[in-house]
């Protein structure tokens, strides 16, 4: 059956008087599921090695699992922020609903598995790795925020630099990803293969930060991260891996 809004134009009839019904719409918890799912599918799409593992899978008619590395992060001015293993099942290891495994499992024809593992996970709950700095470190600069980062370094051709490499946020989140991968081999797990394609490189992080509003190109918008600074590229391990990418996705407050 065609639904009635697309029978009627709107200001040419009473919704009443033709069965429409004002106010419908999920609850606000079932709005938040869907844009949790939506945002960990959508954005987990553009994992830098997915996509060739797929096609090298495809040409190889073999079937393989990918292992991604999720971790909490927290802000030094944070409280506590966890997570049940129940709640990110539910995101990304759900086999029968919308999550990252159930997606490529689909697209993959049944040639690819996506199992994510949590770190710092204990009886049921994830927590969190707390970073030294505060939320606004990672924020734009502003009159009432000084400390916060700046999105390009200008320099001169007498190679005066307006800011210091400090100040930018993209080399920011490069330290904060130091940071992790620094305590994550505190205690490693080396349970799971994460080199898939054997190239010496990390095949796929997840970064959740704990609730952040943000808007346009913000350093702690959803999306995939490249390490760019200098001192960092190439240096940055997990166990005997390098880490050269991974994914920043905001976590979305149900209370």
């Amino acid at each position: 059956m065609m639904s009635l809004c697309l029978l009627y134009i709107v200001g040419t009839v009473n919704p009443s008087t033709v069965g429409l019904v004002s106010g419908v719409n999920y609850s606000r918890e079932k709005i938040i599921s869907i844009i949790q799912r939506k945002l960990v599918i959508d954005t987990t799409r553009i994992l830098w090695n997915i996509k060739d593992s797929v096609n090298q899978l495809k040409s190889l008619n073999k079937a393989a699992t990918i292992n991604n590395l999720v971790v909490l992060v927290r802000f030094a001015d944070d409280t506590a922020f966890s997570k049940t293993t129940s709640q990110l099942d539910a995101l990304f290891n759900d086999e029968n609903n919308p999550s990252l495994k159930h997606y490529f499992r689909e697209v993959s024809y049944n040639q690819l598995e996506v199992n994510s593992v949590y770190v710092n996970s204990l009886q049921g709950n994830v927590f969190s790795f707390q970073d030294s700095f505060p939320k606004s470190y990672y924020q734009p600069r502003t009159v009432n925020n000084p400390n916060g980062c700046v999105e390009e370094r200008f320099c001169n051709l007498n190679g005066y630099c307006q800011y210091e490499e400090s100040d930018v946020g993209i080399f920011r989140i490069d330290e904060l990803m130091n940071r992790i991968s620094e305590y994550i081999n505190l205690a490693f797990d080396t349970a799971y293969n994460y080199d898939i394609d054997n190239d010496n490189t990390f095949d796929a992080i997840t970064l959740i930060v704990s609730d952040a509003v943000v808007s346009g190109r913000e350093m702690l918008w959803a999306h995939m991260h490249t390490i760019r600074k200098n001192s960092l590229k190439n240096k940055i391990f997990i166990d005997s891996l390098k880490v050269k990418n991974f994914i920043l996705l905001n976590n979305v407050n149900s209370t």
